[in-house]
C-alpha cells in the first residue's frame, strides 16, 4: 500500500534547482528535470562532441591567423617607452581612431588631442589610449591594424605594442610613422622635452614651453660666451675638425653657484633655444652598470644634465649635508668618470654638471677634458636686482581682446626705471638669490610701488631667517 502511495507522489525537487538553471541560461527551469536527467546518453556524448569540436575550431583559427600575420602582412613594433608610442597615439587620437578601441586606458594628463583646448585647463583632465587588443583603421588605401599585448619580461610584464597591415613590405607603415613624426614635431616645435631616468630606460617626463635667454637673469657677457660657445660645438665644421683629428666629440660645463641662482633654468633655456632634447639623470640613483646604458641610449644630439652633482662625492666620503646623513650611492666613481668619456662613452651630446658647492667635486670629475667649460653662478647684485625688477613689471607686448589695460598700474617706463632703481639700492648685493626676489616680486606684481615700499622690511625678514637656519646647522653639528 505505502509503495503505491509512493509510486504515484510526485517527485520533490530542489528549491534552489530552478534558480540555478535559470543563472547558466534563463527559462532552462521550465524545463522537466526528469527530462534532464532521461535525456539520452548519447544527446549528452553529441553535446560533448559539439564542444569539443568548436574549441579544437578555435584553436585552429588561431594558429591560421598568427600563420597569415607571419607570412601576408608586415609589422612593426613600438616600445612603450619610447616617443614613437607618443608619436604613434597623438596621430590616433587626433583623428578620433581611437574610438574604435574596445579597450582603453584612461590617464590624468594633457592628450594631444585637446591640448589647446578648455578642457586642457580643467583640473586633472583625462586622456584615453587604446590598451590590450586589437583595433582596425584606415590609412590612405590600407587597413592598419594596431595591437597591444602584455607580455611576460621576467620579474615584471610589459607591453608590446605593434602596427600591422597586409602585404610583405612595411613601406605603408613607415609613411604612416613618417606622418606621425611630423605632426608630432609641428606640435612640439615650441617646447623643451625633459626625459628622466626610470631604471635603464629614458622616458619622457614633460614638455614645456621654450623658454627665451632673455628671460634668465645672469650677466650678458657670461649668458653670450656660454650660449656662443654650445652654439660652436654643435656647428657641423667642429664635428668635422673633431674628427679629422680623432678627438672625442663632447663637450662638458659645470654651474655652480649657491641655489637659486638660475642653473637649472639657464640650461633648460639653453636646450631650447638649440632645439635640444634634455636628458636628466640622477646619478646617485643609479650604479654603473645602469649608468653606462643609459648614456648608450642617448641621441647624438642632446643635452645631458647630472643635476647636484656634489651629492655623489658626498655620499662617497660620508660627509653630512646639513647635519643629515647622506643617501648611499650604488655606483663608484671610476665607473660614472669611464661613462662620461671612457672609449665607449657616447659623443656629440652636451653634458652639464651643476653644484651648489664646488669645492667638494673630485679633481678628477671635473678635470680639462671632462669639464670644458667652468661657470659661476653668483647671487643677486644690484644690476641683476634692476633687471629682475624690470623683467616682473615690464608691460605686456600684447594687449590680449577683453584684457583690463588698467588692472596693473605699472607706470610709464621712466617711473618703472626709477622704482628699479630704488629697489636695487634697498637690496643688499650678494646676499639674497634671483629666485628668492622673484618669488618676492611676483607677490607684489600687479604694484610695482608696493614692492618697493616693502622691500626692507622683506630683507630683513630673509636676512633673519638665514641667520637662524646658520645657527641650527651649526648647533647640529
Amino acid at each position: 500500500m505505502d509503495t503505491a502511495v509512493n509510486a504515484s507522489r510526485p517527485v520533490a525537487t530542489s528549491p534552489h534547482l530552478p534558480s540555478i538553471l535559470d543563472l547558466v541560461a534563463p527559462g532552462l527551469s521550465r524545463l522537466a528535470p526528469q527530462g534532464l536527467l532521461a535525456w539520452c546518453l548519447d544527446n549528452y556524448a553529441t553535446l560533448v562532441c559539439i564542444l569539443g569540436l568548436a574549441a579544437l575550431l578555435r584553436g585552429f583559427a588561431g594558429q591560421l591567423t598568427s600563420w597569415l600575420e607571419r607570412h601576408f602582412t608586415s609589422t612593426v613594433y613600438i616600445q612603450r617607452t619610447d616617443e614613437t608610442y607618443d608619436m604613434l597615439v597623438s596621430w590616433i587620437s587626433s583623428r578620433g581612431l581611437d574610438g574604435a578601441a574596445r579597450s582603453t586606458i584612461a590617464r590624468v594628463g594633457r592628450s594631444a588631442e585637446h591640448c589647446d583646448s578648455a578642457e586642457a585647463e580643467a583640473r586633472k583632465p583625462l586622456s584615453f589610449a587604446p590598451w590590450r587588443g586589437r583595433f582596425v583603421f584606415r590609412f590612405g588605401h590600407s587597413f592598419v591594424s594596431y595591437k597591444t599585448e602584455l607580455r611576460d619580461a621576467g620579474l615584471h610584464r610589459e607591453e608590446e605594442i605593434s602596427i600591422s597591415c597586409l602585404g610583405r613590405s612595411s613601406r605603408v607603415l613607415r609613411r604612416l610613422l613618417e606622418e606621425c613624426r611630423s605632426e608630432y614635431l609641428s606640435r612640439i616645435k615650441h617646447m623643451t622635452t625633459v626625459f628622466e631616468n626610470r631604471g635603464n630606460t629614458w622616458c619622457k617626463a614633460m614638455e614645456r614651453e621654450m623658454r627665451p635667454l632673455s628671460t634668465i637673469i645672469l650677466g650678458e657677457r657670461q649668458k653670450r660666451m656660454l650660449v656662443d660657445d654650445v652654439k660652436g660645438f654643435l656647428d657641423a665644421e667642429t664635428r668635422r675638425w673633431f674628427a679629422r683629428r680623432a678627438i672625442p666629440y663632447r663637450r662638458g660645463y659645470l654651474l655652480y653657484g649657491p641655489p637659486g641662482t638660475g642653473k637649472s633654468s639657464f640650461s633648460l633655456s639653453v636646450a631650447g633655444e638649440l632645439r635640444l632634447d634634455m636628458y636628466m639623470v640622477n646619478v646617485p640613483g643609479v650604479n654603473d652598470q645602469t649608468l653606462k646604458e643609459l648614456f648608450s641610449k642617448l641621441p647624438p644630439r642632446c643635452v645631458v644634465m647630472l643635476e647636484d652633482i656634489d651629492a655623489v662625492g658626498t655620499a662617497r666620503t660620508g660627509e653630512t649635508v646639513n647635519g643629515l646623513c647622506p643617501p648611499s650611492w650604488p655606483g663608484t666613481l671610476s665607473g660614472l668618470l669611464n661613462t662620461l668619456d671612457g672609449v665607449a662613452s657616447q659623443e656629440g651630446r652636451i653634458l652639464i654638471m651643476t653644484t651648489n658647492h664646488v669645492e667638494r667635486l673630485d679633481e678628477a670629475l671635473v678635470r680639462p677634458g671632462r669639464v670644458d667649460v667652468k661657470a659661476e653662478f653668483r647671487l643677486a647684485d644690484a644690476t641683476m636686482a634692476m633687471q629682475l625688477f624690470g623683467f616682473v613689471f615690464k608691460p605686456d607686448d600684447v594687449n590680449k581682446v577683453g584684457a583690463k589695460k588698467d588692472e596693473a598700474k605699472q607706470g610709464d617706463e621712466l617711473e618703472l626705471q626709477a622704482l628699479a632703481n630704488r629697489f636695487a639700492a634697498l637690496v643688499p648685493e650678494l646676499e639674497l638669490s634671483p629666485a628668492e626676489m622673484i618669488s618676492y616680486l611676483q607677490r607684489h606684481r600687479h604694484s610695482p610701488a608696493s614692492a618697493v615700499d616693502q622691500a626692507q622690511v622683506w630683507v630683513a625678514e630673509m636676512q633673519r631667517d638665514k641667520r637662524d637656519r646658520s645657527a641650527a646647522f651649526s648647533r647640529s653639528r
